[in-house]
């Protein structure tokens, strides 16, 4: 589908958008029943993921001529490539 880029959540299209709200439901940190342990346990999740892809974005940004055509492209071939699989 055609390419969205919801605020805090990121690029996505439709398919994936309303996707959101089942993996949500079946994720079972949503399921911890405290407030404050499920979110310390999904803030150092985000953090994990982000220690992990820091220098990333900069080194894809260096590398393209247009960054928001190249992103978009590589998400399309990247979400391509999953449903494919």
């Amino acid at each position: 589908g055609f390419p969205i880029v919801l605020p805090l959540l990121g690029a996505s299209n439709l398919r994936d958008g309303l996707g959101l709200i089942p993996n949500y439901l079946a994720y079972p940190i949503t399921y911890i029943g405290e407030d404050d342990l499920s979110i310390i346990v999904l803030s150092v999740e985000e953090f994990n993921t982000f220690s992990l892809t820091e220098g990333m974005y900069e080194s894809f940004k260096e590398d393209a001529l247009d960054p928001y055509t190249f992103f978009r492209d590589s998400y399309k071939q990247s979400r391509d490539k999953s449903i494919g699989e």
